[in-house]
């Protein structure tokens, strides 16, 4: 007999633990459990030892007679077979056989009391047993013979290999899971030195599709254009194994059949969408015969998006089927927006080099705009002069107040709830300038989330106008109805392209500064300067700024420490 104390480890016990056993199952009710030990002649302690194996173990234990009778069985088989112990004891073995292998059972057992001929291995045998209820049980039996005062017997040990396939079955799946966690994380490791290195959009969307298409966790990889004039997606990076596959797909985010796709429904709902199984998919039915003969089984579909602006959709193939887990998807949601944000800033840092810019003009006289509303209740003019992101999703800004007191408009602005904080940084009488965090509702937030620089932005009594920059490539129809869609009350008034001024050449070279500084850099060196933070006395700490901008107060040191020692650099080097 074997009983499994841990693990797969085997413990064969000795005729006296088997004695044991017997001795126990046919001791009478009312009889000592010394003299049971007695009976078998097992020392005490290694009985109760046994008897705590076998009352505790999670297979099935049964001992039979020649006479094929269960004469013990342990309480394990409740569980398997839905039979409390004493309801077998004393029935034939074929209340737990189906009924078509019980004449198979009784030959069996027959002829090996006769000839000690064997029908079955012992060693481990499948067969289906009969559950009290009547639905058949898949188990592995082991079987032993042993013998009590001259009486033939057989235990058996019957476990549940259904029970033993699922746990194998949740085995591989988690090393499947592993592996996958793995290949994924492999693949997305570089991702952000490759956002930080690369200089322009083109780079960033090659060097991304590269590295996913050459990992271990992806065949093919896409980066289309979102074109919202024509609700078309135009794919024009990619990377992998079949690249002419892209010159046989149309896609689109319309409504006709090849907008429903995983690309157009990114586009449309700004999330990450999968088509766990190409083969079975309906949405994917207009791409599916070419998808399959490349051997892609699985697609996920990525938006690329800064705020408001969608760039673009990244489209993902795996070779298997249901590849893409939540945990998974999550990651690729989190790529895409970190792929939206470095184009954001690769946009941002090529507008401050080109000579040509696009103006887009807008008016507003919407009342529940916080500083509209401001503006209006004070009769005074709000004139922003920065605007610069903090890590929690708002915006810091610095605004010249005149016709008000500064500290008056900040308690009015904190009653709003798009405003985090509000205080004056500078206050002579009526005029002044304060500072603010925004976190939403604002024509000037929706401009920036869709790619713009704020150019100018002046509020008089009520009526605001803000003035956008963006580069002369920028789809300019995507954000004027966007921020007609944000802010309905909202009138386009103009479109045009300047050039901007040169400068004389005793000035700065300010491409020489984009080039020196880094954005953050930029931005932290804006906040101290209209904070007043060089002003002398000083009017904000850097510990303040600090809190405002959402880092630690050493980080505000060390951008603006870095940032002054380059900005001398270039200066005293032009001097000399």
């Amino acid at each position: 007999m074997f009983i499994h104390v841990l693990k797969y480890e085997v413990y064969q016990p000795s005729e006296k633990a088997v004695n044991f056993i017997i001795a126990k199952a046919m001791t009478d009710e009312n009889s000592s459990t010394e003299n049971a030990f007695a009976a078998a002649a097992v020392d005490l302690d290694e009985a109760s030892y046994f008897r705590t194996l076998v009352e505790n173990t999670s297979d099935a234990i049964l001992t039979l007679n020649e006479e094929s009778t269960i004469i013990f069985a342990n309480p394990a088989v409740e569980r398997l077979l839905g039979y409390q112990p004493d309801e077998l004891v004393g029935h034939s073995t074929t209340v737990i056989i189906p009924e078509r292998l019980r004449q198979r059972h009784e030959t069996a057992l027959n002829r090996y009391l006769e000839t000690d001929e064997r029908s079955l291995d012992w060693d481990g045998t499948e067969l289906p047993a009969l559950h009290k209820n009547g639905h058949e049980v898949p188990v592995s039996i082991t079987f032993r013979e042993h013998n009590d005062s001259g009486h033939r017997l057989f235990t058996g040990i019957i476990r549940d290999i259904s029970a033993q396939k699922t746990r194998e079955q949740q085995l591989r799946h988690q090393r499947d899971t592993l592996e996958r966690i793995r290949q994924v994380t492999e693949s997305l490791r570089l991702t952000n030195q490759i956002l930080v290195r690369a200089s322009t959009r083109d780079e960033i969307e090659q060097m991304i599709c590269d590295r996913l298409a050459t990992s271990e966790a992806y065949a093919f990889a896409w980066i289309g254009d979102y074109i919202s004039e024509h609700k078309q997606i135009e794919p024009h990076t990619w990377a992998g194994v079949e690249d002419d596959y892209l010159s046989e797909v149309e896609v689109t985010a319309d409504e006709s059949d090849t907008g429903y796709g995983p690309a157009g429904q990114a586009v449309r709902t700004r999330l990450v969408q999968i088509v766990q199984n190409i083969r079975t998919d309906s949405t994917f039915e207009p791409w599916r015969d070419e998808a399959l003969q490349r051997g892609y089984r699985a697609v996920a579909a990525v938006p690329l998006q800064y705020g408001e602006t969608i760039y673009g959709v990244l489209v993902i193939y795996s070779s298997r089927a249901f590849a893409f887990d939540e945990y998974e998807q999550t990651l690729l949601g989190e790529l895409g927006e970190r792929i939206g944000h470095a184009i954001h800033a690769v946009d941002n840092q090529q507008l401050l080099h080109t000579d040509t810019v696009v103006e887009l003009t807008f008016q507003l006289t919407e009342n529940d705009a916080v500083l509209i509303e401001a503006s209006d209740y004070f009769e005074c003019q709000l004139t922003l002069e920065t605007i610069t992101p903090v890590s929690n999703q708002g915006f810091v800004c610095y605004t010249t107040v005149e016709g008000a007191a500064p500290e008056d408009v900040c308690e009015r602005l904190r009653e709003t709830p798009q405003i985090d904080q509000a205080r004056p940084v500078r206050m002579t009488g009526e005029t002044g300038a304060i500072e603010y965090t925004i976190t939403g509702g604002s024509p000037s937030v929706t401009l920036i989330e869709y790619g713009a620089t704020i150019q100018s932005l002046t509020i008089e009594q009520g009526e605001a106008t803000i003035i956008g920059e963006v580069a002369p490539d920028t789809n300019t129809r995507q954000i004027i109805e966007g921020m007609q869609t944000a802010h309905p009350e909202i009138t386009f008034i103009a479109k045009q392209t300047r050039d901007r001024p040169a400068h004389s050449a005793d000035e700065v070279d300010w491409h020489v500064l984009a080039d020196i500084l880094t954005t953050r850099q930029r931005e932290v060196l804006e906040v101290a300067y209209h904070a007043g933070y060089f002003a002398s006395p000083r009017e904000t700490t850097g510990e303040e700024l600090a809190e405002i901008l959402d880092i630690a107060s050493p980080t505000f040191y060390q951008h603006i420490r870095k940032s002054t020692q380059k900005l001398l650099d270039v200066i005293l080097v032009d001097e000399q």
